[in-house]
């Protein structure tokens, strides 16, 4: 009672207002802008983890694949070694 004495109705009011406005409205736009923010943490992690085991997996495909035309470059020197 104090307070709407000395401020009066229209500032208690206001405040009033402006509090369940907080709660209502500024808030949950608040939270999930975070959750937001979270989620596209989350997903870049994933997506960085996905590309670095792509990697991975490319890095041992093309050791493979080198490991491969290594053999067959020895073979054909061993052909054509044989035919001069």
């Amino acid at each position: 009672m104090e307070f709407l004495e000395k401020f009066g109705l229209p500032t208690a009011l206001l405040l009033g207002a402006s509090y369940f406005g907080f709660q209502l409205v500024v808030r949950p736009l608040v939270q999930t802008y975070q959750d937001s923010i979270a989620n596209v943490a989350i997903t870049a992690e994933e997506l960085s983890a996905a590309i670095a085991e792509d990697n991975k997996a490319d890095g041992e495909r093309v050791k493979e694949i080198t490991e491969a035309i290594g053999r067959l470059e020895t073979k054909i020197d061993a052909i054509l070694s044989r035919q001069e």
